[in-house]
């Protein structure tokens, strides 16, 4: 199982290289600001077709976002497009700024969801460092257990409104969750 859980992290990074190098969605980002890929394409822990983009622009404005999304949408002719402006709302557990969350079809007959967090300073760097410390606790061990608890929530009709793949990395890398059923227990529990 583990084998074929890396096989397809290999195969969707090959699918996402398409979209951040062939479809130029890094060099789009990057007019506007300073850009990372992050995530699980990140940290080598995908398990479907998901990236994860933080913009950083210092000084944020509503129709500088907006022409943003207009360029992507041009490039990536998306089939939905969905927006959230974080500076007027706090949320938790998710940043202060704005978002954008595409769904296309730009690789075959996939659908891939693009999340786009455009940040100020602060933010963005506060982001790299979460997904940072996240990498360096990663080891072949965890990382087989974070994949297949992914693999077993990615459908699950509570992933990424209740449950995230934040959730699932803390379990493991904090609470040394080793399966499934043990992640149930924890969250439950809380």
């Amino acid at each position: 199982m583990y084998k074929d859980l890396i096989e397809q992290e290999n195969r969707l990074r090959k699918e996402a290289d398409i979209i951040l190098y062939d479809k130029q969605i890094i060099s789009i980002l990057a007019k506007y600001g300073k850009v990372q890929v992050q995530g699980s394409y990140y940290l080598q822990l995908m398990t479907w077709r998901d990236l994860d983009f933080y913009v950083q622009i210092d000084e944020i404005s509503i129709s500088d976002c907006f022409d943003l999304a207009k360029e992507l949408a041009l490039e990536l002719n998306p089939i939905q497009i969905s927006y959230k402006n974080n500076l007027l709302q706090s949320i938790k557990n998710e940043p202060e700024g704005v978002y954008f969350g595409l769904r296309t079809k730009v690789v075959g007959e996939f659908i891939w969801k693009l999340d786009i967090w455009i940040l100020d300073k602060e933010q963005f760097n506060e982001q790299i460092r979460i997904c940072e410390h996240i990498f360096s606790l990663l080891t072949p061990e965890n990382r087989k257990v974070i994949l297949n608890i992914k693999e077993e929530l990615w459908h699950h009709p509570d992933y990424r409104d209740k449950i995230t793949s934040l959730d699932i990395y803390n379990a493991v890398l904090m609470d040394h969750v080793i399966d499934i059923n043990q992640f149930w227990t924890l969250i439950k529990s809380r």
